[in-house]
């Protein structure tokens, strides 16, 4: 969970997550001046808060993506030095496209995983890779992008039978991976399980023997194995599962010399949630480690989600039959998470904090031992908060604890949307797309 309150001090700005007041915790500041590149805005940290007033970022009615860019390069050095059994990290693209994030993970030395040619060839024109640092695991992919990846020279993957069976010349001659369904599948939610007899992912091992077959007669080189069972997992061990279940698989394919075993890494959503252990990740690897075959790993959320919130004002507020719903210029078409998947996102009402710190401020210079007025006492009450999509679904969270002077125009943060926010964005009612803005390390 995100833990830091940025204070932008020419156009003012504050962008606050985890700890939240109203949860009566305390929060990290880190302090930034401002400086405009094109389309997005980007701020370098500076030395001093100068300004208590809050969110004029979020202009007019669009709502703003905010990208912590410290946040992204801390969960990727925590990656780095934790994982010292896996040899390779590839940053799965479709959590986060934005150039200016995948040119950061990928200048650390992470390889870039994409599941459609699309992905492929935007990842290699925004940050110049070269094919041997791009990772294609598409799944019921054309015969035409699969010759395309092959053409480019990338690292490629197999999903399925099929293509190898009924498309053998886009093959031959070349090196791939194979995608193999670990049977066993995980998540948090069903929509995000990639394993077992229901998924539509991966080959199954009882596929091997003909695979086998059609790669020896048609001069197929099978370098790789890769399988992934969900997102959003927490359990050490699945990772050792998931190489000791393509170490099985090695055995009929000798040239194999790298182990893809996906991602999933989960992210705490809730302040109550405790984080994934990566050095016990490392240990349960040490333990199934193969002479002569490399582990690879696909992280994306891991990387992405906790570095971005999302925020937008509040339109309207009205109660119904004892209901009180709290309506925001964001919708499902920004941030589809919650309607799919059910997920929780943390809620917090930043025109509400900056209104008891100014308080708290003004009753200091007063004389006065608490300056915030009956109005911003921090008494919440629960609410439904809600966007303006013409979709029932289109609900951020029911029973949230939000301040009793939630107002019209408050700037609310929808927390840790880092992660299959912008990606899975649309224009859906034709409702606008959120803006960017980037947050920087401190400037040499």
């Amino acid at each position: 969970m995100l833990e830091w309150v940025v204070w932008e001090t020419t156009a003012p700005l504050a962008v606050y997550a985890a700890a939240t007041a109203a949860k009566g915790g305390d929060s990290r500041a880190s302090k930034q001046g401002a400086a405009d590149e094109g389309a997005v805005t980007v701020h370098h940290a500076s030395v001093d808060i100068t300004s208590n007033r809050v969110c004029a970022v979020v202009e007019s009615q669009v709502p703003v993506n905010v990208y912590h860019v410290p946040t992204l390069l801390q969960r990727a050095r925590e990656l780095k030095a934790a994982l010292t059994n896996v040899n390779r990290l590839f940053f799965a693209t479709k959590s986060n496209t934005h150039p200016r994030l995948v040119r950061a993970i990928h200048s650390l030395g992470f390889g870039l995983e994409c599941v459609s040619l699309q992905e492929v060839e935007y990842v290699m024109a925004a940050t110049h890779a070269s094919p041997d640092h791009v990772l294609f695991t598409p799944n019921f992919a054309t015969r035409d992008e699969y010759a395309a990846a092959i053409k480019l020279g990338v690292h490629v993957t197999v999903d399925n039978v099929y293509c190898l069976r009924a498309w053998p010349d886009v093959f031959t001659g070349a090196s791939v991976a194979l995608r193999i369904d670990p049977v066993k599948g995980r998540g948090h939610h069903k929509h995000v399980v990639t394993a077992g007899s229901q998924s539509k992912f991966g080959m199954g091992i009882e596929d091997m023997p003909e695979v086998v077959q059609i790669c020896k007669d048609n001069n197929i080189t099978v370098v790789g194995l890769h399988c992934h069972s969900g997102s959003g997992i927490f359990d050490p061990a699945t990772w050792n599962e998931h190489a000791a279940c393509l170490i099985a698989v090695a055995k009929q394919f000798p040239a194999v010399k790298f182990m893809d075993i996906g991602g999933g890494l989960g992210v705490p959503y809730r302040f109550t949630e405790k984080r994934l252990n990566l050095d016990k990740v490392n240990e349960e690897l040490a333990a199934i480690l193969h002479p002569g075959i490399d582990l690879w790993m696909e992280p994306g959320r891991f990387l992405v989600s906790e570095c971005g919130v999302l925020l937008a004002r509040v339109s309207q507020i009205k109660t119904k039959a004892g209901v009180k719903f709290v309506g925001i210029t964001a919708g499902m078409n920004n941030l589809l998470r919650p309607a799919l998947y059910g997920s929780h996102h943390e809620l917090a009402n930043l025109s509400h904090l900056a209104r008891t710190r100014r308080g708290a401020t003004d009753g200091a210079t007063d004389g006065a031992t608490d300056g915030a007025t009956d109005g911003d006492s921090g008494a919440c009450e629960p609410v439904t908060v809600c966007g303006p999509i013409c979709e029932s679904a289109d609900i951020f969270g029911r029973d949230r604890m939000l301040p009793v002077d939630t107002r019209e125009g408050d700037v609310i943060l929808v927390d840790t949307t880092g992660a299959y926010g912008v990606t899975m964005e649309s224009y859906y009612n034709m409702r606008p797309r959120a803006s960017a803005h980037f947050l920087l390390p401190p400037s040499p």
